[in-house]
């Protein structure tokens, strides 16, 4: 009798199982990702590039140094580059950010300015606790999927 019922018990979680993932509900999901303490989404479909990843890389300024970290994304075409600096004591603010140049813009209720180089290069900078974060990418549809 109890075999019985481990039976039911499995072909019913079985049966739940399938219809779950054919119906959809099992999908993968939108993912958080966190670079130098800035969380970012990242949308279903991109895949991480470790080849894109850099880690507490210094660099400098002038007399300012700064730590780069910065992680990227992959899919099909679209390639999206998720980038903090740190200048340590010299925290990023509005005005120093819109030094960098481009128009302001808000996206998901995020202020920043919105930039566009000569190779077709987007991107989106914003101040986030004090360092420069940037969603950086070739396309400028994706770009919003990753501001959070």
């Amino acid at each position: 009798m109890d075999k019985k019922i481990i039976g039911i018990v499995i072909a019913i979680v079985a049966v739940i199982a399938v219809l779950a993932i054919a119906g959809g509900v099992l999908t993968q999901e939108d993912k958080i990702v966190t670079v130098d303490g800035v969380n970012f989404t990242v949308p279903s479909g991109f895949e991480e590039d470790p080849d894109g990843e850099k880690i507490n890389q210094s660099d400098s300024s002038g007399a300012v140094n700064y730590v780069i970290n910065s992680k990227a994304f992959i899919e099909d075409d679209d390639i999206v580059t998720l980038f903090v600096a740190n200048y340590g004591e010299h925290k990023i603010n509005e005005s120093t950010l819109s030094e960098l140049g481009g128009n302001a813009k808000t996206i998901n209720g995020v202020e920043g300015y919105y930039m566009v180089e000569d190779d077709d290069v987007h991107t989106f900078a914003y101040v986030k606790d004090g360092k420069l974060a940037m969603v950086i990418s070739n396309d400028e549809d994706v770009i919003d999927g990753f501001v959070l």
